[in-house]
């Protein structure tokens, strides 16, 4: 039977070529001892040569040259790394076979055993595996990657070398191939709650082999058991429990491959029975029932630990998104670590599963497109493989503004990548991300999709209906508002704003030219019933495209997220949450600590999903607004007066509900440390997060203060990153310091490999030394 190593240990790292490293005696004492997943770059320090890019156009009879910062992070991820392991092999496996199985390495992946070249893969984004059998032999063998970041290869931070897991499986001669276990689960009829299996696998034993098949219900009973060909079978289950966002109902499946009746390999997988259907008119439904994607789209990094993958702080960003009612996920703009998905099935998330963000007419000069021609169908093919016995998956996505869109030959492209789709898994339609609709139906493309998907397009939503009758539609990529969290400025307009100090003001307005604010985008979705929802862009801030200062320095990361860069809530949490959300929601905005501006007029806006809401300034009120519509509500010139801003939310006959309540801070007396979790698991590997912020002595938080805050632990764990969302800053994430920003940061805390207390010390000139404990067991 197989067994299953990772191999996150043991690993030796160094930067730039290295002749010989394959060899037995090679002397790796002097590389850096890391532990997968790495990215070799998140240390940094950020500079702006790591990713400055030039382009050049002709104006006005006069060559023009425009320089780009911070595009891909402006951390050191260009160039080549070496990863060496050393793996011991007992005598007793001879005879096996053995598959190494890599989650994905950025980029260019080159693998080699015992000096013997034994596969890799071009791009960084895909899963695949190397058959090291006859490869590694009894004793030590000696591992090495090899992995090449080109520059000019991406529109965002892709992060660098082995940034996700690695696994040894050493199985017998019989086995299950790579991905060979195809699972489809489906609802046969949904009033009687009768559910039905499809399996077949593809494996190296006879073809005399059987499969014998065990089903567990959520909970652990079993459901089912039988036997089948390799070739295929499938069962029948009744009462079968519906996955749904809201209860992901998750079954488990166990699949043995048996020779001569003795089981020679098994592999489980989860599943989930559930009906999606789209409506070209009236929308999604899932399982009977109308269901529209509050979604958000997701780069794969995370922030301070850059792409090197961590299910933990996974774990948290999904519950951070599911708390404002997001249901729904786009994997943007490229295939997503495995166990994304294995998190999503578990916490009830849709997902669109997207493959490339080009085809062969690249967006930059070394993207993907170089490696399309050779590559894409395997790429494309493997991706289906591997995810498709998700039940969060509803929608394979085989391109985000792909610039065939335009060009001659496009559609055929589509045509193709779909036909490949619906061969692997007929059960999903395909989609892409459009955002040249004109130049799109002008080449007949959107016709060859399943399902379309517009970015940035609200306004000509009812165009597309009409255009397209019979195809379903959504949302895409939408929004994409520009904000720094906690910092304001005036007036709030709904437009680009270039500032000296590059920051984008958090009233959630403005956006690029090409984008819409997120009202716009609430109000175009309630009109045209037939959009299925929305996938805002984007869920967090993200390292890279730091628009809409591409062109000013220092800037290393985004301002679109609805959280930023350390997931700390941006103030548009609050709008989607009381879009999205049946909780009651009541935010104020901005703050209010405006020294020099007493008497001055400003805007203050109030997030809700309460009908009617009156504000009050020191206990006088500015008056009560009622919702129409969008979840903002506007009062346009409130006198700056230090004190107290209240909102209280009213109910039809003007009773008070409920109240938000906003007072000037006086200035910082203390460290204010809160953890997400009290305790964490022993091990080496979980997170913690503790939101650190400058408050009063009365214990309001000061929105503009800047301390620099230092850091120690003791005890059981260590300082992971530490991260205050500020695009503009410099400051590394791997380092023992940092500044507040917007008078907050976040700093990460992760377990010991031994059970105990891990205290966090944080430390601001003048103030008391402020701690907090927590425990690793």
């Amino acid at each position: 039977m197989r067994t299953t190593q990772i191999l996150s240990r043991g690993w030796k790292f160094r930067r730039g070529e290295q002749p010989g490293a394959e060899a037995a005696g090679f002397d790796d004492s002097g590389w850096e001892s890391v532990r997968l997943p790495h990215d070799w770059a998140i240390s940094g320090p950020f500079a702006a040569e790591n990713d400055l890019q030039v382009t050049r156009i002709m104006q006005d009879g006069e060559m023009e040259e425009t320089r780009h910062y911070g595009r891909t992070g402006a951390l050191p991820h260009i160039g080549t790394g070496f990863y060496r392991n050393v793996l011991e092999i007992p005598a007793e496996w001879a005879g096996k076979a053995f598959r190494l199985e890599f989650d994905g390495v950025m980029s260019h992946a080159t693998v080699r055993i015992n000096g013997r070249e034994a596969g890799g893969r071009a791009f960084g984004y895909s899963s695949f595996a190397v058959d090291a059998t006859g490869l590694l032999e009894p004793g030590a063998n000696v591992i090495t990657v090899r992995a090449e970041n080109r520059s000019a290869a991406s529109r965002w931070y892709p992060g660098a070398g082995i940034y996700r897991e690695v696994r040894l499986l050493t199985l017998e001669p019989s086995h299950f191939n790579y991905n060979g276990v195809r699972l489809d689960a489906s609802v046969a009829d949904l009033e009687k709650r009768r559910g039905r299996l499809r399996l077949s696998a593809s494996h190296t034993g006879t073809r005399q082999a059987r499969l014998a098949v065990s089903v567990s219900a959520p909970g652990g009973s079993c459901a089912a058991a039988f036997e089948c060909s390799p070739e295929g079978g499938e069962i029948e289950l009744d009462a079968i429990r519906l996955w749904s966002p809201d209860a992901p109902e998750l079954y488990t499946v166990e699949i043995e491959l048996r020779e001569n009746g003795v089981a020679v390999d098994r592999v489980t997988l989860r599943c989930g029975f559930r009906l999606v259907r789209f409506d070209a008119d009236a929308g999604m439904f899932l399982n009977g029932k109308a269901f529209r994607m509050n979604g958000v789209c997701l780069h794969h990094d995370f922030g301070p630990f850059g792409a090197a993958f961590s299910l933990p702080e996974l774990r948290r960003r999904f519950g951070l998104l599911k708390s404002i009612g997001c249901n729904a996920l786009r994997t943007s703009h490229n295939p997503p670590d495995p166990k994304f998905l294995d998190l999503a099935d578990e916490t009830g998330f849709v997902v669109i599963d997207e493959a490339f963000d080009c085809w062969a007419a690249g967006k930059v000069a070394n993207d993907y497109s170089c490696d399309y021609p050779a590559w894409h169908r395997t790429d494309l093919a493997d991706l289906i493989r591997r995810d498709r016995h998700h039940v969060s998956v509803i929608l394979w996505s085989i391109g985000n503004e792909i610039n065939e869109q335009g060009l001659p030959g496009g559609a055929a492209v589509a045509r193709e990548l779909a036909a490949l789709c619906h061969e692997l898994d007929p059960s999903r339609p395909v989609t892409a991300g459009l955002d040249r609709p004109d130049e799109a139906f002008a080449n007949r493309l959107p016709q060859e999709l399943d399902i379309a998907g517009w970015n940035y397009k609200p306004a000509r939503y009812p165009e597309f209906h009409a255009k397209l009758p019979g195809i379903p539609q959504f949302g895409s990529e939408t929004a994409s508002t520009f904000s720094s969290r906690g910092w304001y400025d005036f007036p709030f307009l709904a437009e680009r704003i270039i500032r000296e100090n590059r920051q984008c003001s958090s009233c959630d307005l403005e956006h690029p030219p090409y984008a819409t604010t997120p009202d716009h985008e609430f109000e175009q979705q309630d009109a045209c019933p037939w959009i299925m929802g929305e996938f805002v862009w984007t869920g967090f801030d993200y390292l890279g495209e730091p628009s809409p200062y591409n062109s000013h320095w220092p800037v290393r990361s985004s301002y679109y997220g609805i959280f930023d860069l350390a997931g700390l809530p941006k103030d548009r949490a609050y709008l989607y949450k009381a879009r999205w959300s049946e909780e009651p929601v009541l935010h104020l905005l901005p703050h209010w600590n405006w020294p020099g501006r007493e008497e001055t007029l400003l805007p203050v806006h109030v997030y809700t999903n309460y009908d009617r809401v009156e504000l009050f300034l020191n206990g006088v009120s500015q008056g009560v607004r009622e919702r129409a519509g969008t979840p903002r509500l506007v009062w346009e010139g409130v006198p700056y007066r230090p004190g107290e801003l209240k909102a209280v939310a009213l109910d039809s006959e003007g009773k008070a509900v409920a109240s938000s309540l906003m007072r000037t801070a006086e200035e910082p007396a203390a460290l204010r440390l809160s953890a997400d979790r009290a305790v964490f698991a022993a091990g080496g590997e979980d997170l913690i997060c503790v939101t650190v912020e400058a408050v009063d002595r009365n214990g309001t938080p000061h929105p503009l203060s800047a301390l620099p805050v230092s850091f120690r632990t003791e005890g059981a764990g260590a300082l992971a990153a530490l991260c205050n969302g500020d695009a503009t800053s410099l400051e590394v994430f791997t380092g023992n310091s940092m500044r507040l920003f917007s008078g907050k940061c976040a700093a990460f805390l992760r377990a010991g490999e031994t059970p105990g207390i891990l205290t966090l010390t944080a430390e601001a000139p003048g103030l008391p030394a402020a701690k907090l404990a927590v425990k690793a067991e």
